[in-house]
């Protein structure tokens, strides 16, 4: 994703916004909070890349990035752009 992005002046600290995208695996509670504290304290904008529910990995459903979308529009008060589909 930091490829799509590159014209853009990543700020992990005081960012304009947060982009949600999928990491599968590699996603976990502490960058779920940490995108969460960044919105509440710098009431910046949330960006996802899509809201969906889930998708097939290995012939099985999986949790895609939508609920973990929800979950900080839900705890932050701050409705998603959604980017695609």
């Amino acid at each position: 994703m930091i490829e799509e992005f590159d014209s853009f002046e990543i700020n992990q600290k005081n960012p304009d916004a947060i982009i949600l995208g999928d990491i599968y695996k590699n996603f976990n509670w502490v960058i779920h909070d940490n995108a969460f504290k960044l919105i509440n304290e710098n009431n910046c904008r949330l960006i996802a890349l899509h809201k969906n529910k889930y998708c097939k990995r290995d012939g099985r459903i999986s949790l895609d990035l939508g609920p973990f979308a929800d979950a900080i529009e839900y705890a932050s008060g701050i409705k998603a752009e959604v980017m695609g589909v």
